[in-house]
């Protein structure tokens, strides 16, 4: 295992928007405390991420991504790259298996 002081830079990517937040923020924001460069990727947009019915999903998304930008600032984090995928659509492709031979 890597000390903190043998990383620069580490990308962060989770599933939906707040999942980083509410799984390692303190350990994120130590690690940009330390000097560490953090990149965020968020595979999905957020647009399920509400019950208000008067809210669309669009709408829902660009909540969310603000949101997000809030929080991870609050920890030090900068850089996020949001894929945009709708929520609960995404879906595990199974690689080609390789031959070793």
């Amino acid at each position: 295992m890597l000390e903190d002081a043998e990383v620069s830079r580490i990308l962060v990517i989770v599933a939906h928007p707040d999942d980083v937040d509410f799984g390692s923020a303190g350990t994120i924001a130590s690690w940009t405390d330390a000097g560490i460069d953090v990149s965020y990727c968020l595979v999905t947009s957020g647009d399920a991420g509400g019950s208000d019915a008067s809210v669309s999903r669009a709408e829902m998304a660009k909540l969310r991504q603000v949101e997000q930008t809030a929080a991870a600032k609050q920890v030090g984090v900068h850089d996020l790259h949001f894929l945009g995928y709708p929520d609960g659509r995404v879906e595990e492709i199974a690689p080609t298996p390789i031959s070793l031979s």
